[in-house]
């Protein structure tokens, strides 16, 4: 049987094809004739399988709504549930009947309970090939999301940076990232318009942070939001984020420079992802030309020439160029690497800067146009560095540092924290748990002592528990 609802007249048919009236009071439907119990029940059937194929939950009131009569009859069913027609069960009275009223399970869409104790977020799925939006030019779809890192100060940039917007525009595949001290419009408005250049970003989907929504209508941008505080409804920029902070902690850890150097290293990384790939790379389809400079690790050794207000410093007879690590490439507006007849530039840290513990928390950093790189010998040399200070075990001791690894109890001592054996210390044998006994040994013991330094007769005495003057 089928329900027809119209705004007018609206009426069943039964399956011979006769038409069944209706009349509407209050939006309500109800019946004008007399109808066979057995009907009534096929009518039934009927609304829900016309609410299951809109994706609604029919109520298990449907049934009832033709008399007050057959009302009681719905509270309680029978077990015995009857087969429909198509071979499926009646889940209009396995909503009502005493084994689902127990357990409630599986959920019936019938059940109210079910319904509203059950209720979850519609699930997300991977758009088919066949259904992805392919987007022509630059600007039709882009993407903007914020990382935030404001409780962790250890997280904090180099120069104080505590978030970083990541943008990505779906036709180019192009990436852009922007460190920021705090999340204002002013510096997303700046961040748009670096990432547009001559261009125009024509649509914007965004998670509806203020800043950024903002940003859009201050630009003019037509912007979409995310539901708020679900980020599988923001897919697309989430990944994006994700992607640029796994090349970045990686570039950081390969080159071995400290944690806080993180706002160079994600710029590095989206440079990496843009311009390789040939004419495949994102540069290209932006663009409409390859990235034909150098290609530079992030973090490696190079040699820079240093600008007019730096070769001051440098000695007449000396090499004109100075040692340096490499932070990045220097890009204009749009990503543009250069100007016609004028290549881009770099950024440089002082290597003398980068062998003092102090003053590489914040070395001085260049913007420089000449680099020598040399892709035969590529050298990162804070690495060796950054692991003796991260993946060594060190136990220090006045001005002694020992270093695990080392046969300490036959007398190698380190007296530096590089690492290397310095001296040969002659072997007392002194054990905890057997002290000396006898004056005979106790005398060799201080002869052997006295030939040591201060320090380190005061580690041995300490460690057999004896007291030495």
């Amino acid at each position: 049987m089928v329900f027809t609802g119209l705004q007018k007249n609206p009426y069943f048919v039964d399956p011979k094809g006769k038409k069944i009236k209706l009349k509407v009071q209050g939006l309500i439907p109800y019946l004008m004739e007399n109808i066979s119990e057995k009907d009534l029940e096929e009518c039934a059937v009927s609304l829900a399988k016309q609410h299951s194929r809109k994706g609604e939950s029919a109520p298990p009131e449907v049934a009832k709504s033709a008399t007050a009569g057959t009302m009681e009859k719905y509270e309680i069913a029978s077990e015995n549930t009857p087969m429909l027609s198509d071979g499926s069960k009646n889940q209009i009275k396995i909503a009502t009947s005493l084994s689902h009223l127990m357990t409630h399970y599986p959920k019936n869409p019938h059940c109210i309970a079910c319904s509203r104790a059950k209720l979850r977020s519609s699930p997300s799925f991977k758009t088919p090939p066949e259904q992805t939006k392919h987007y022509k030019s630059f600007g039709d779809h882009v993407t903007a999301d914020f990382k935030t890192m404001y409780q962790d100060k250890n997280s904090w940039g180099i120069d104080g940076q505590r978030c970083v917007l990541i943008m990505h525009d779906s036709a180019t595949e192009f990436l852009a990232a922007y460190p920021m001290i705090e999340k204002s419009t002013e510096q997303v408005v700046a961040a748009y318009l670096d990432f547009m250049g001559n261009q125009k970003i024509k649509y914007l989907y965004c998670d509806g942070g203020l800043e950024l929504v903002s940003a859009c209508k201050s630009l003019g941008i037509r912007c979409d939001t995310s539901t708020p505080h679900s980020p599988k409804r923001n897919s697309i920029a989430e990944e994006k984020v994700k992607r640029v902070l796994y090349s970045s902690r990686t570039l950081l850890e390969h080159s071995g420079l400290d944690a806080w150097y993180w706002p160079y290293s994600v710029k590095a990384a989206c440079t990496g992802m843009n311009v390789t790939g040939g004419k495949r790379s994102a540069y290209f389809l932006r663009h409409g030309t390859e990235f034909h400079w150098k290609y530079i690790p992030f973090g490696c050794l190079v040699d820079y020439l240093p600008t007019s207000h730096l070769a001051g410093n440098v000695p007449a007879f000396a090499p004109k160029a100075l040692p340096g690590l490499f932070l990045g490439h220097h890009f204009y507006s749009g990503g543009v690497w250069g100007h016609s007849h004028k290549q881009g530039d770099y950024f440089i840290a002082d290597f003398s800067h980068m062998q003092n513990a102090e003053l590489r928390k914040k070395p001085h950093r260049y913007r420089v146009s000449s680099v020598i790189f040399t892709p035969a010998s590529i050298n990162f040399p804070m690495k060796d560095d950054f692991n003796r200070r991260t993946r060594t075990l060190q136990v220090t001791d006045k001005d002694v540092t020992y270093v695990a690894g080392h046969d300490f109890d036959r007398g190698n001592m380190l007296s530096n924290s590089t690492g290397q054996a310095v001296e040969k210390l002659p072997i007392v044998d002194a054990h905890v748990d057997e002290p000396t006994s006898t004056i005979e040994n106790k005398a060799e013991s201080e002869n052997s002592l006295g030939k040591l330094d201060a320090a380190s007769r005061d580690i041995i005495c300490r460690s057999s528990k004896s007291q030495c003057c």
